[in-house]
């Protein structure tokens, strides 16, 4: 019999996901795409953080654990999602990351805008890794971690600290 844990993570677990982080709210909670980067980026990272670590700056900017909500459901797709990615690296197989479509004001999925756009919370996700706990990049990171920070969303300052990339 298969566990809940070890089935892959589809559109539904993806659209529950979003709709768990929404109904936290606040500003400071990171958002599907913004997740799905940051996800990412701490799994490929060797010297990333811990789950535990790494937990509470999904809730806070400043990282602070009692911002992690108790939520099981919520937590639970996050690891699994996190393990799901794992297990893509393990097998030489690529992220699949998540890729949120751009709604308009009504609510539509518009088409018209650039993919690129589409990009930009899942590369912020990314690139906050690289500023709270990527020192320095080995040499073969750099070219591939500046083409994700050319598509993420940051204030002048961080795309200061990460110009080297």
């Amino acid at each position: 019999m298969t566990q809940t844990n070890d089935l892959p993570f589809d559109d539904d677990d993806a659209d529950r996901l979003r709709e768990l982080l929404e109904s936290e709210g606040g500003d400071e909670v990171m958002d599907l795409g913004d997740l799905d980067g940051w996800l990412a980026a701490i799994t490929i990272d060797p010297e990333g953080p811990s789950d535990e670590d790494a937990l509470p700056f999904i809730f806070s900017a400043d990282s602070d654990p009692s911002r992690v909500p108790k939520n099981d459901e919520l937590l639970g797709l996050i690891a699994r999602r996190r393990r799901e990615l794992r297990r893509a690296l393990a097998a030489g197989r690529g992220l699949n990351p998540i890729i949120q479509p751009l709604v308009d004001d009504e609510g539509r999925v518009d088409l018209k805008e650039k993919t690129a756009e589409a990009l930009e919370p899942w590369c912020t996700g990314f690139a906050s890794v690289a500023m709270k706990w990527t020192a320095d990049p080995r040499p073969e990171v750099r070219k591939p971690l500046g083409a994700i920070l050319q598509f993420a969303a940051l204030e002048d300052k961080e795309r200061a600290a990460l110009s080297g990339y």
